[in-house]
C-alpha cells in the first residue's frame, strides 16, 4: 500500500490521502463495518433483487 500512495501522490502532490478500502477494508469515512457491508450485500443479492422484480412486476390490484 505506501507504494500505491507514493505513486498517487506522485502523480498529484495535493493527494494527501488515498482510498484504499478495496485492498485492506479501512475506509475513510470510519463508518464502514462489518454489519453495514453485511446489510448492503443483503439488499444487494441476487434474491433480493429477483424479489423487487417481482414486486415491480406484478399488476396493481384496482377495484372499479
Amino acid at each position: 500500500m505506501p507504494d500505491l500512495n507514493a505513486a498517487a501522490h506522485e502523480g498529484n502532490p495535493k493527494i494527501k490521502q488515498f482510498e484504499c478500502a478495496v485492498f485492506n477494508g479501512e475506509y475513510i469515512s470510519g463508518d464502514v463495518d462489518e454489519q453495514y457491508l453485511k446489510a448492503l450485500g443483503a439488499a444487494r443479492n441476487d434474491a433480493a433483487k429477483q424479489a423487487r422484480a417481482n414486486t415491480k412486476a406484478e399488476p396493481a390490484n384496482e377495484e372499479a
